[in-house]
């Protein structure tokens, strides 16, 4: 598990975003293919991550689940290049 938290922090870092994700966990959703990170970010950070992935990878984001205030799901398509 500790790789997939170096992932995850990466992830977040990566979208310019320097909330620690010590919470923060990943798993993969066998039947829909897609992996989604649990990420403890506020609204503005939220916004900030979805806009990165988007702009970068459009069809990387395939869903969005709002946890409640502190926590928000993204649904990842593995399958994206």
């Amino acid at each position: 598990m500790h790789n997939g938290m170096t992932m995850v922090q990466v992830l977040v870092a990566k979208a310019n975003i320097n909330a620690i994700q010590n919470e923060a966990f990943y798993s993969r959703d066998e039947p829909s293919n897609q992996i989604y990170f649990e990420l403890y970010l506020n609204l503005t950070e939220r916004d900030q991550f979805r806009q990165f992935y988007q702009y970068k990878f459009p069809k990387l984001i395939q869903n969005i689940k709002e946890i409640d205030q502190k926590c928000v799901r993204f649904y990842f398509d593995i399958g994206v290049n």
